[in-house]
This record gives structure tokens, sequence and C-alpha cells, in this order.
């Protein structure tokens, strides 16, 4: 889908809307609102921070969850997001911190499952849309055949039923082709990035990979990826996830 910019301040007031992408008719904000540069500090706190990972992590999941409600195009937040965090992680110094690793597995598997959730409210969106269009042409079509009352329903009913699920059926397959099989292909996304790292962690072959709080964003993580990945990703690794639960 194509994305739209929007030059509105903080100070406009928009009416809500509520449609499958607003549930609750709260209106998306421009990525540059203020709004969600806070949200960022929230999710990549300084390097010299000394919160822990586990007073940060359930408020950073909050703070996504935010993001991918609120923001006109949560996806560029949260490359955003990821990129800092993998910058803080891995060019701060030689030593690469358990606790820091910990926080960008975690954002990383939060970001995968609320984008797979952006996708499906942007489908949802998509069908009422393509449906309602479908409502319109045929009342359209019934009023200009007023003179043939008795088969105006029945031309709505066919229109409504013929006409609305083509188009249905082609927005989801498309939408749920793109959830299932882009999110986690290797080389074509920054998620698909971080997969062999959430695997090694959860493998810990040799030992590596023993504290605590990373292990347990790395299993998340593992989980959420498991939920966003296609079948294929899931034959590959959900053999991993019952071996670590037994092992618990």
């Amino acid at each position: 889908a194509q994305k739209q910019r929007t030059t509105s301040t903080s100070t406009d007031v928009q009416a809500p809307s509520i449609t499958p992408s607003r549930p609750l008719g709260i209106p998306r904000h421009p990525n540059t609102h203020e709004l969600f540069a806070k949200l960022i500090a929230i999710c990549v706190p300084s390097a010299d921070s000394t919160v822990t990972y586990s007073a940060w992590s359930p408020v950073a999941e909050q703070a996504i969850n935010a993001i991918q409600v609120l923001a006109d195009n949560p996806d560029e937040l949260f490359e955003d997001i990821i990129k800092r965090l993998h910058q803080q992680t891995f060019t701060t110094s030689a030593l690469i911190s358990s606790e820091q690793l910990a926080k960008l597995l975690f954002i990383a598997g939060h970001v995968a499952l609320k984008t797979l959730v952006h996708i499906d409210l942007l489908q949802r969106h998509l069908t009422a849309v393509a449906k309602q269009r479908v409502i319109a042409q045929s009342a359209a079509s019934s009023s200009s055949k007023s003179k043939k009352g008795s088969t105006k329903k029945e031309e709505v009913d066919r229109n409504d039923t013929g006409d609305a699920g083509p188009m249905e059926d082609t927005v989801g397959e498309a939408l749920q082709s793109a959830a299932e099989s882009d999110l986690l292909r290797t080389g074509t996304n920054l998620l698909s990035t971080y997969t062999k790292l959430i695997v090694a962690v959860c493998s810990n072959t040799g030992g590596h990979f023993n504290a605590p709080n990373l292990r347990a964003a790395a299993v998340l993580a593992l989980c959420k990826y498991l939920i966003v990945g296609g079948p294929d990703f899931c034959n590959d690794h959900i053999s991993l996830l019952i071996t670590v639960l037994e092992m618990a």
C-alpha cells in the first residue's frame, strides 16, 4: 500500500473515525509528532542508562504497542528503533553487554509481532473499503433502475456476495503472503537479520549465552518469530523451542 504523508501539526483536531485500522476511533499522527520521539527514547535508553532489562522490557513493550496504534507509518519508526539499538549493542564497546543484547532481541521479537498485527489491521481496513464500494455501486445501480423494483434486492445481494468476495480474497492473499513469507525472509528485511542470532542464543551451543535475561529475551523473540514466520520457518525452528522448554 502506498504510504501517505501528512503535514498536520499536533494542534490539528481530527474527528475520530472508527475503522478496522482505528479500532477505538483513535486518529493516527505523522511520524514527526513529538510523542513518538518520547516513545523511541523509552525503547532506546541512552548508552549510559542504568535501567535494567527487567524494569525496561514491560515499558518498552507498551511503547511499541502505542507506536503501532498511533503512528501513520509505524514500520518506519520500528526500523529506526531497531537500528539505534543495534548500533548501541555492537559499536559502543568491544565487549557486548548481555543486557543490551537482550533489549535488542526483545524489541526485534515484539516489532515482528506488531508488524503482523498492523498488516492484519490493514487487511481488514481494505476489505471494509472494498465492501463499501460494492454497496455504493449497488445502490447507484438500483436507483437508476427504479422501475424494476422487484429485482433491486436480488441485484444488491448478488453484487454483495459476488463482487466483494474476489476483491476480499485478492487483498487477503497478498497481505497474508507478505506477513507469512516476507517478514522473516532472509536478506529481504531488517527483522530477518536477527533470526540466526536469536537461534544461537536459544541453542546456547558452547555455553556462551548463559545470562538469564538474555536467554529469556531470546526465547520470547523466538516464540514471536514463530507466530510471524511462515510454515517453513516454523518447521525449521519449532523443535528448538520445544527443546528449550523441556530443559527449562
